[in-house]
Formats: structure tokens, C-alpha cells, sequence
């Protein structure tokens, strides 16, 4: 931009009444008039200099001054402007200016200060080519340099003076014509938002009468010469949305639907361009796109034109595309949005049944039942943005009956749905994805891509990323459906449980051979978690950051020459499930169906197994040793083939015995004696399960003998013994020792209906159990669906809960013959089930006391819901709560 200098040339600034008057505008013209016309509107003009103009849209600057002070009155020697390179103090606003451009296209734009600013003059050419430059305030090598137009005040003019009425303006060029100079004047015509000029309406007249006019149609202006003599303007603005371009010429319509309906006629040839003129316009009624028409729709002028919905029917979409028919959506000059306004409804913004081709400047937001349904048609995205929908499946888009999407740019985010929170596929649907991205979508299930079946989706560019599930954060693939991906990026992906990145789950197909996954985060499988078919090869590449977690039964199949890759020519780091590692075979969990699987093959993997190693043999990687179910010790760690043989080889003294295998059967009973025992699981995010056999076996699971003990739970968690709900089972643990159980353990399907010693936990004499933690729950029995504690035996219950038991006597807890029950704490016990004491039975002799902990929702069929007591039993209650349960809740027997 050229620095501001002092003003010079060939005609002089004089004061008042010869005084000329300087009027700026941030980007605007500079035109010098007398003080005496301050009071009247002042149209100002700036003409393009082509070797100045660096930017491509604005052709001309104007600004309009309304009445205000002479603030800016000149010097008698230099003017205002004189050495400085800004704007005078005061925004636009309060000098009184409204600043516009006329765009190559003939289009009004107003501008703002937010946007723009300028410099001054460079005084050292003539005076009519003085210069003013305007900038862009987001980047100030974006600018215009324009010379000042100043007529000379002492000579006679004739005006045009600015036509303003409801709906737009007339703004003259020049607005002060020298008497006598036939000179050609031009009027720029400037509608307002949803108007146009009625051509026919325009006249210009004369003192001698009217003026003839022409128009130029590819400048948008009307001319005239000026006769000697001012002239005064007049014309009519007309309501319109529209303007439809076809075989038949430029037609403007008062409402979208009009002029898509006559695109559609005969006459206009089967289809035609649309551009949008008003801003909003709202949809009353669906726009549909009959078969054998071609649609194109651009915005118009501004910024961000809206298409909004309002009183369509719940039923409908937006806009339909049938078969046959095509529709292009294009941003033009600003940017084109379709509003579903976040109306209630059970159709998308969009449904496609022909063809749908969305451009750079479109955005499709606030369905709320999603964006697009492609059923049976064909969507092409190359730009734009499909964001802020919702839906049960396909937020942003939802391919179904054979349908296609091919996808080369543009944004889906900011979608949600219980299902593929930005794409669902199915029905036979496919999806191609070559560029742009998926980003910041939210769903139960596929944050980013949901894949159910169909020709699946093929992913060779483009980005997957910043999605948020609770499995398979960027992609799930179910039933039947195929992902193939040979490039792009799948990352930062988050999901709460599985598959940060991908899920791949039972009967889904996932072939990897090129792009990159990482930076995803999840509890299992970061990268990768499959329970179905999931092949490498080429140039796949699962980052070590992010695991690929291989579930029960499954496998990776590689194929071809795996490329290395820059982590130390890894491509995937493999993650065990411990029923894999556990099982009582070699495992293959890497397959070539070209070939053996070698050395080099696994040399591309690393490997977290815990115990044991990966060799290759035959067409499989093997991980071998396999079958242990549980191991002990600490500095030194033995592994044991069974749970017995753990047992038996643990130490006299206090040993920890950790489970391998997440299924457990036992056919004889466990005891323990002499020693004290605490059995756990090694994470919290796995289900453990030590379960009586089906057949054959009917005592007790665990047995714990008098001077030894046994403890469930601790660092883990997840642990469940089940009694399998056999028919004359006894209860799943007996104790004549010490049995403590911790949070984290499950004990159910537990004794039966003709057993006296309890259903879950059996306390005799001398025995002492101490629950702080866990669930008694799905047991049976005829005394002590939950837990029975006999003559002698103590029960203390300070936090877990029983519940759901079932019993003839004591649905939650008999106490029974001198046994002891203390129930303090957070301990629950509800929803049992008895013909006596529901909740509690206390029969003779037994001792039951609540300092704690609530007894609630039980039921007994006679009596004592809560807590029911018979001849000789004590019942203490000093500060529990015992509410809501069927019958009375607390029932004694004399």
C-alpha cells in the first residue's frame, strides 16, 4: 500500500461558500462538494484502477452519507487527509456512512469495519488520480487501490439524485453531471434482501419529458445520456426467492417452489440453475425433484443463506431427489444452508432416490432425524458440511436399499445417534470414502461409520477422527458388513469399553492394506477390537499406541509382504484375551492362506500374552503354553493347569491365587484346609466364572475348613461362582472356618428347594463369615435362600447386598439354633422372597442384630416380610432400616 504524502495539484481547496468539503469512507470515494449540501444524502463513488486491484470480487466502492456535522471541513491549506494514513477517528457508524461494493456480478454487498479498513492518498500523481486503498483485515495483502473522482466547484452540474424505495435503491453514476456534457450516466440497481427491480417500472424523466434508457444485461446496469438538465428516477421493487436459468431464458419467481416447479415444466427444458435471493427463506412444503429433471441451487449474495424448514408435515422431508432425477447443491459467492430447524419429525433433511451432488459452501444442519437417507440412489459429497443432526441410526447420512455414497470432501460432524453417529450403511448400501472427514460425531454404537452389511465401506483417503462412542469409536462393522481400507487415517477416536478405532464384530470382515490407525483410546483394542475377520497386508499399519485386541476364537490373517513400518517395523501390537491364553490348547491367532505363517510374519507384531510365547507352525502363529487356570506367588509366579492343583500347591501360610481362565468348571469340591487362601482375578474388566459342573455333582463348590480361610475378591474383581441352579445342589460355600468376601464377587444359581443348608453361603458351628462387599443373589433354598447360619456360626454384613434370593424360611438370611447375625454398615438386603421372613428369618435360639444398613422390597407370603421371629430367637434393631416391604415388616411369633 502507498504511503500517505501531501496534497497537491492543479486545483485548489478554498473556505466556505467556496469551501470544499471532505467526506470519506473506509472504502469508499472521496467527492468534494459545497458546505451548504451537508445536510442533504451524499452518494460517494471510488472507480476500480485495474493495475491496482488485488482483489477479485469488488469492482467499484460507494458510500452512502447521511445527515451529519461538518466535522471533517477542510483547512485553507491542506486538507484533512494531509499526512495521515488512516481513517479520521470514529467508526462508520457515527460518522453517518453505510459502505457497500458493487461486485463483478453487479450485486450490492454491504461491508463493515469488522472486515475492512483503508489508507490514505498518494499526493504525488495528478489530482484526479489521487489514490485510497482498501485492505482486508484478516490479511492485509488482500487490497484495492482505487482513484478519487473530485469535481471542480466551480462548475455548473445538473444531478441524479440516489432513487431509494421499499424494497431497494437506484444509485447513479455520476450522481453531478457538467452542465451541457451529454455525458452517459449508469444506474446501479441494489435490491434488498428478497427483491428485484421491475424493469418495465423504471423512468427517468426530464424537465423536457422522459429519457430514454438501455440495459446492459451482462453488466446488470441501465444508461442514459444526460440531457441538459437534472433528472428524477422512479421504479417498483418486487417480492422474489428466486431466479430460475433454463432453456427459456432468466425467470423470477416470488417462492422457491414456483420456480422449481416451472424448472420441471416443459417449457423450461427439464431442469434449469437456481440462484436463492432472499435470505431466509422458509419451506412450507417438501421440494421434490420430479424424474427426468436436473436440478442445480446456489446461494445468492450472501454469507450464509438459509433454507429453513417450518410447517412442512412430520412425514416429510425437506428434499426429495427421486429416481431419475438429479439435484446439485452449490454455495455460489456465500455459502448455502439447509435448516431443518430442529423440527420434530420422523423424515430426513434430505432423501435421495435419484441423484444428490453436494459442493464446497453447503451445509446441512438441525434434522432431527438426520441429515440424508440414500435409498436406492446415488450421493456425491465433494465439500461442505453435514452437522448438528440426530437420529436413531446415520445422524449425518443413512445408506439403505442399494444406495450409494462416495464421499471426495467436505465435513460430516457434530452428528449423533444410537448407531453410526456420522454414517450408517445397510441394506445392501455402500459407502467410498476418498477424502475429506468424519469428526466429532457421537453414537452407542460407531461413532464415526456404522457398517451392517451391503457392499460395505472401502476407505482410501480421507480422515476419521475426534469421534465418540461407547463401542467403536471411528467404525463398528456387524453382521455380514465389510470395511476395506487401503488409505486415510483413522485416530483419535474415543470409545468407553472396546475399539477406540475399529470394532469388528461377529460375521463382520475388516481387509487393511494401507492407512494408518492411531491415537485412539479405549479399555480394550485402542486400535483395533475384533471378534470377526480382520486381514493385514501391504501397508497396513495399526500404531503401537493403539492395541489390536483379539477376542476369544479370533484371529489375524495376513497376506502378501507386510511392509515395515517407522515403529521399529512393527505394524500392530497384539492384545491376549486371558480365555485365549488360558485355554487348555495352543491357540493360532496368526493365518496365512498363502502360505506359512514365519518368523518374519511375527517378527511385524509384537505381542502382549503374559504367559507364554508365539511360535510359527504349519499356515498358523501359535501361542503356546496354553491351558493354565490359575497361577500363584509373587517374586517367583507358578502357573497350574487347574484350580485343585493351585490350591493344593499354595503355601501353608497366606497365598494368593490369581485365575487365568475366565471359565472355570469344577466336578469336585475345592477345600481348604490348613491354609488361608485369598483367590482374585487379575482386571475388572473381565467376567471370571467358577461354576459347578452340570451333572454329577451336587456338594458344595468350596468347602472351608475349621482353622483355615478363604477370601473372594480384591485387587480385580468380576468374579462369579455359579451353582448352575442344579436340581438337589447344596449351598456354594460351606464354611466351618473363616470365608471372607469382598466387592467385585457374585455368588449365584446357588442350592435348591430341598436344601436346609442354604443356597449361597452355608455358616455351622464354629464358622464365621464376613461379607464387606459383593452380591448373594439368584440362590434357593428351604432354609436360607442367601445365606444360612446355624448353631454357632456368625454372619457379619457390612456392605454388599443380598438380594433376589428365594426360600421357604429366611429369603435373604435364616439364623438359626445359637447362629449370630450382625448387620451394620451399607448392607442391603431387598427383593427376597419367602414364605416366612422374607428379608430374615431369626428361628430358635438365633440372634440377629441391625446397628446399620437397610432390609426393603422383600416379601413373605405369612408374615415377617422384613424380618420375621420365632419363639426364643432375639431380634436387636438399634439403627438400621427395614421399609417397603410387602407384608408387615417385622412379624414376631410367640
Amino acid at each position: 500500500m502507498k504511503k500517505n504524502t501531501t496534497f497537491a495539484g492543479r486545483f485548489a481547496i478554498r473556505h466556505c461558500g467556496a469551501v470544499l468539503c471532505a467526506i470519506f469512507g473506509a472504502i469508499s470515494a472521496m467527492l468534494l462538494t459545497q458546505c451548504e449540501d451537508w445536510n442533504k444524502p451524499l452518494i460517494e463513488r471510488i472507480k476500480k484502477s485495474p493495475d491496482g486491484q488485488k482483489t477479485s470480487n469488488i469492482q467499484e466502492l460507494v458510500i452512502t452519507r447521511l445527515p451529519w456535522p461538518n466535522t471533517f471541513h477542510t483547512g485553507e491549506t491542506e486538507p484533512v487527509h494531509s499526512g495521515n494514513p488512516d481513517w479520521p477517528a470514529g467508526s462508520w457508524e457515527e460518522m453517518g456512512l453505510e459502505v457497500g461494493a458493487i461486485l463483478k456480478t453487479g450485486e450490492w454487498q454491504k461491508l463493515t469495519e469488522d472486515e475492512y479498513g483503508i489508507t490514505g492518498f498518494d499526493s504525488q500523481t495528478p489530482y484526479e488520480k489521487e489514490i485510497i486503498s482498501i485492505y482486508a483485515k484478516d490479511d492485509p495483502e488482500k487490497y484495492a487501490e482505487f482513484p478519487i473522482i473530485i469535481l471542480d466547484d466551480e462548475v455548473e452540474y445538473n444531478s441524479v439524485p440516489l432513487y431509494q424505495a421499499a424494497g431497494g435503491k437506484i444509485i447513479p453514476y455520476p450522481s453531478k453531471i457538467a452542465a451541457g456534457s451529454n455525458a452517459i450516466v449508469t444506474l446501479h440497481i441494489y435490491a434488498d434482501n428478497g427483491y428485484i427491480i421491475d424493469g418495465a417500472s423504471l423512468k427517468i424523466t426530464a424537465e423536457g419529458g422522459s429519457v430514454e434508457y438501455k440495459y446492459k444485461a451482462e453488466e446488470g446496469v441501465y444508461t442514459f445520456i444526460m440531457p441538459d438538465s437534472g433528472v428524477t428516477l422512479s421504479a417498483k421493487f418486487v417480492s422474489c426467492e428466486a431466479k430460475l436459468e433454463s432453456g427459456g431464458g432468466v425467470t423470477y419467481y416470488e417462492h422457491l417452489k414456483d420456480a422449481v416447479a416451472a424448472a420441471q415444466s416443459g417449457g423450461a427444458g427439464g431442469g434449469g440453475a437456481i440462484t436463492l435471493l432472499k435470505n431466509p427463506i422458509y419451506l412450507d412444503e417438501t421440494i421434490t425433484i420430479t424424474s427426468g429433471n436436473n436440478i442445480t441451487l446456489t446461494s445468492g449474495q450472501w454469507t450464509e443463506q438459509e433454507i429453513q424448514r417450518r410447517d412442512i408435515d412430520s412425514g416429510m422431508s425437506m428434499i426429495v431427489v427421486e429416481s431419475g432425477a438429479s439435484l446439485a447443491l452449490g454455495g455460489a459467492s456465500g455459502s448455502l444452508i439447509i435448516d431443518g430447524a430442529d423440527a420434530e419429525t420422523n423424515a430426513r433433511l434430505v432423501l435421495v432416490e435419484g441423484t444428490f451432488a453436494m459442493k464446497n459452501g453447503v451445509t446441512l444442519q438441525g434434522g432431527k432425524n438426520g441429515g440424508v437417507l440414500v435409498s436406492g440412489g446415488t450421493f456425491t459429497m465433494s465439500g461442505g458440511a453435514i452437522s448438528g443432526n440426530t437420529a436413531a441410526a446415520g445422524g449425518g447420512v443413512y445408506i439403505a436399499g442399494g444406495g450409494g455414497f462416495e464421499m471426495s470432501g467436505g465435513k460430516i460432524s457434530g452428528n449423533t445417534a444410537t448407531a453410526g453417529g456420522g454414517v450408517y450403511i445397510a441394506g445392501g448400501g455402500g459407502f467410498e470414502m476418498s477424502d475429506g472427514a468424519i469428526s466429532g460425531n457421537t453414537a452407542e454404537h460407531g461413532g464415526g461409520v456404522y457398517v451392517v452389511n451391503g457392499d460395505g465401506f472401502e476407505m482410501s483417503g480421507g480422515e476419521i477422527n475426534g469421534n465418540t462412542a461407547t463401542t467403536g469409536g471411528g467404525v463398528v462393522v456387524v453382521n455380514g458388513g465389510g470395511f476395506e481400507m487401503s488409505g486415510g487415517a483413522i485416530s483419535e477416536n474415543t470409545a468407553t469399553t472396546g475399539g477406540g478405532g475399529v470394532v469388528v464384530d461377529i460375521d463382520g470382515t475388516f481387509e487393511m492394506s494401507g492407512g494408518e490407525i492411531s491415537g485412539n483410546t479405549a479399555e480394550r483394542g485402542a486400535g483395533v477390537y475384533t471378534f470377526g475377520n480382520f486381514t493385514m497386508s501391504k501397508a497396513a499399519f495399526v500404531s503401537q499406541n493403539n492395541a489390536v485386541y483379539l477376542a476369544d476364537g479370533c484371529q489375524i490373517t495376513v497376506t502378501g509382504t507386510l511392509a515395515p513400518n517407522v515403529d521399529g517395523g512393527k505394524i500392530a501390537k497384539i492384545e491376549i484375551s486371558a480365555a485365549i491364553m488360558g485355554d487348555s490348547v495352543s491357540r493360532e491367532i496368526l493365518h496365512r492362506t498363502d502360505g506359512a505363517v514365519t518368523g518374519d510374519d511375527i517378527a511385524k507384531f509384537t505381542f502382549d500374552t503374559a504367559v507364554g510365547e508365539i511360535k510359527a507352525g504349519g499356515n498358523g502363529g501359535w501361542l503356546i503354553p496354553a491351558g493354565f487356570e490359575a497361577y500363584s506367588g509373587k517374586d517367583e509366579i507358578s502357573a497350574y493347569k487347574t484350580l485343585y492343583a493351585a490350591v493344593d500347591g499354595a503355601e501353608s501360610g497366606n497365598s494368593v491365587i490369581t485365575l487365568y481362565k475366565e471359565m472355570i468348571t469344577l466336578t469336585d469340591t475345592v477345600s481348604i484346609n490348613g491354609k488361608n487362601i485369598t483367590l482374585t482375578v487379575p482386571d475388572s474388566e473381565t467376567s471370571y466364572t467358577i461354576r459347578r459342573a452340570a451333572s454329577g455333582m451336587t456338594a458344595a463348590l468350596f468347602a472351608v475348613e475349621s482353622g483355615a480361610s478363604l477370601t473372594l475378591g480384591g485387587a480385580g474383581g468380576g468374579l462369579v461362582i455359579d451353582g448352575a441352579k442344579i436340581a438337589n445342589g447344596e449351598a456354594l460355600i460351606s464354611v466351618a472356618g473363616t470365608f471372607m468376601m469382598k466387592k467385585g464377587v457374585t455368588l449365584t444359581g446357588g442350592g435348591s428347594a430341598n436344601s436346609n443348608t442354604g443356597g449361597g453361603v452355608y455358616v455351622n458351628s464354629g464358622g464365621e463369615f464376613e461379607m464387606s462387599g459383593g452380591d448373594i443373589s439368584g440362590n434357593n433354598a428351604s432354609y436360607g435362600g442367601g445365606v444360612c447360619v446355624n448353631g454357632g456360626g456368625v454372619f457379619e454384613m457390612s456392605g454388599g447386598a443380598i438380594s433376589g434370593n428365594t426360600a421357604e424360611r429366611g429369603g435373604g438370611v435364616r439364623v438359626n439354633g445359637g447362629g449370630k447375625f450382625e448387620m451394620s454398615g451399607g448392607a442391603a438386603i431387598s427383593g427376597n422372597t419367602a414364605s416366612y421372613g422374607g428379608g430374615v428369618h431369626v428361628n430358635a435360639a438365633g440372634v440377629f442384630t441391625m446397628n446399620g444398613g437397610a432390609i426393603n422390597g422383600n416379601n413373605a407370603a405369612s408374615g415377617g416380610s422384613g424380618v420375621y421371629v420365632v419363639t426364643s430367637g432375639t431380634f436387636t434393631n438399634s439403627g438400621g432400616e427395614i421399609s417397603g416391604n410387602n407384608n408387615s415388616d417385622v412379624a414376631l411369633y410367640e
